[in-house]
């Protein structure tokens, strides 16, 4: 199945400027142009675009996201680059769980100075 720009953004629940940002980030390819000069995207495209969007569902940033996008298309699948990645996002929100229970004591405290 073939996309426009618009029937792409809205199958994946994104905006145009989303879309335009990925491509520009490099995220996803820049399209064929059909005849009357619409891009046309894959449904290769619309997958990437929902592993882009998991992954960011669960936390990763969009750098993040290009540097996997960029070894798994250049074939350099080493299993430890991915577990370092990995292992970096564990330290990071590690460390957004301490700020937020620091956050959290801050706050009981300031409505219940007695706590």
């Amino acid at each position: 199945m073939n996309y426009t720009r618009k029937s792409l953004a809205k199958e994946a629940g994104i905006g145009i400027e989303t879309l335009r940002y990925y491509e520009k980030m490099e995220l996803i390819k820049p399209p064929a142009r059909a005849s009357n000069g619409y891009r046309v995207y894959t449904e290769e495209d619309a997958n990437k675009i929902k592993h882009i969007l998991g992954a960011k569902k669960y936390g990763f940033s969009l750098r993040e996201i290009k540097i996997m996008i960029d070894k798994a298309e250049n074939m350099k699948l080493d299993s430890n680059d991915f577990e370092i990645l990995f292992r970096d996002k564990i330290k990071d929100i590690d460390k957004q769980i301490n700020e937020l229970k620091s956050l959290k004591k801050l706050l009981i405290e300031y409505i219940d100075p007695a706590k």
